[in-house]
């Protein structure tokens, strides 16, 4: 089901951004956003009593239930107005707020909104440059860089062989590990396969969402948008850019593709408008806080409770660690 987006809010936001767990990208990226706003609908302050929505920016790993967040201070005294943007692979909702990979299966518009990730995985992306126009000579019809890891993603590989397609396993890479200038070397290819590209594979990982999809829209390509549990970010048409394909069936992708051809031009064009009007460094901070406004005029967001459903996530979560080492065991003898 499609929704319109819910923006223009009847009055200005104040906003306070803070973290339970100290300084991260995201949030110092989040304030970067702040500074170069260029709607200036809504306003940063230096205090919680001040704000309408407090938005707590957190990229944590290890309290994955996150008790420091729930026991903060903050949350205790303002509990009604706090917000949290989550990046997590395998999220719950902590608090109702902004989440990159929420599955269409616990997702509640009344609680979350898709927001695409803050801080870029690649450098060079915004160096890059964005040429109109120029997807018309691209050398292949689409590619993908990444890993196989996954076993939805496995069947990608099967394109490897196909002469309009650039398809390269980085399973074996490092990207942690190798040295900088390996790493670089890596990133300006990966930028320039893109380039070289007319439509760009993104499958989901271990979480339903991918930085691919946003890299391609600002590159102005096409991203093809593999993850049957993937939720759109509201606002953009992502009809007139994108390609969602399921899961099951990838192997239809090089010919849905090539009878896509002469649409690519365009796509790719509106690919790029859509990041620039609505996942642009210029225009996030003010898109973030329309979207945790929207939720906090459902009302929904007083009672965290409601829901029983969003508990199902944590649950899963907290089973699957705990039978982790099992399955590590089983591993080691088989």
């Amino acid at each position: 089901m499609k929704y319109p987006l819910s923006t223009h809010y009847p009055k200005k936001m104040l906003a306070f951004i803070t973290s339970a767990y100290g300084s991260s990208k995201p949030l110092s990226r989040f304030l970067e956003f702040a500074e170069i706003d260029r709607v200036k609908r809504h306003h940063l302050v230096n205090s919680p009593e001040k704000a309408d929505i407090i938005l707590f920016i957190e990229i944590v790993w290890e309290d994955f239930a996150y008790k420091q967040l729930l026991m903060h201070s903050i949350v205790k005294k303002f509990r009604e107005k706090c917000f949290m943007y989550n990046e997590w692979d395998e999220p719950w909702c902590v608090f109702p707020g902004l989440y990159c990979a929420m599955p269409s299966l616990y997702f509640d518009r009344t609680r979350q909104r898709a927001v695409p990730y803050f801080q870029p995985v690649n450098k060079n992306i915004k160096n890059a440059g964005y040429a109109e126009n120029s997807i018309r000579n691209a050398k292949y019809l689409f590619s993908f860089m990444g890993s196989r890891r996954r076993n939805y993603r496995k069947r990608v590989f099967s394109f490897k062989e196909r002469r309009e397609a650039y398809i390269e396993d980085t399973t074996a890479l490092n990207m942690f590990g190798i040295y900088k200038d390996d790493h670089d070397l890596y990133q300006r290819r990966y930028i320039e396969v893109i380039q070289n590209s007319k439509f760009i594979l993104c499958p989901r990982g271990l979480g339903t969402s991918s930085h691919r999809i946003y890299e391609a829209m600002e590159l102005g390509r096409i991203p093809v948008i593999i993850s049957d549990q993937w939720v759109a970010p509201e606002g953009p048409d992502w009809e007139n850019f994108s390609v969602r394909v399921r899961q099951k069936n990838i192997a239809e992708v090089p010919e849905l593709l090539e009878g896509m051809q002469s649409a690519a031009e365009e796509m790719g064009f509106n690919a790029r408008q859509a990041w620039e009007e609505w996942f642009s460094p210029e225009k996030m901070f003010d898109y973030c806080i329309e979207q945790c406004a929207a939720i906090l005029k459902s009302n929904r967001a007083l009672n965290p409770l409601r829901d029983v459903r969003q508990l199902i996530p944590s649950l899963e979560i907290r089973m699957r660690r705990l039978l982790y080492p099992l399955k590590r065991i089983t591993m080691t003898r088989s």
